[in-house]
Formats: C-alpha cells, structure tokens, sequence
C-alpha cells in the first residue's frame, strides 16, 4: 500500500463507505485484503491506561 493509498482509505472509510463501496475504489485488492490492512495498520487506536497495562500482565 503507498501513502496514497493509505489516506485514500482512512477518508473512504472516515466517510462511512462499506467494504464493497470501498474496494470498488482499489482494483486488485480484496475487500479482506483492505480490512486487514486498516485494521492492523491504519485504525486508529486508544491509548491504554498504565491500569489496563498492569493488568494484563
């Protein structure tokens, strides 16, 4: 994924489109493919407690 595609993504999604209305935009990319992807590396995430991290342990 280049950083294009990345933002396109994060504003597709930030937008409330579907999966289906996003992939129509990347031809050659699953609707997984591009879940997985925002997901694990576009999502935006909480930041944990020094609680929640003790916890865990």
């Amino acid at each position: 994924f280049s950083s294009d595609d990345d933002e396109l993504l994060r504003q597709l999604k930030g937008e409330g489109l579907s999966w289906d209305e996003i992939s129509d935009r990347f031809p050659g990319r699953s609707k997984g493919t591009l879940q997985v992807h925002y997901s694990t590396e576009l999502k935006p995430r909480p930041e944990t407690s020094m609680n929640s991290k003790k916890r865990r342990r």
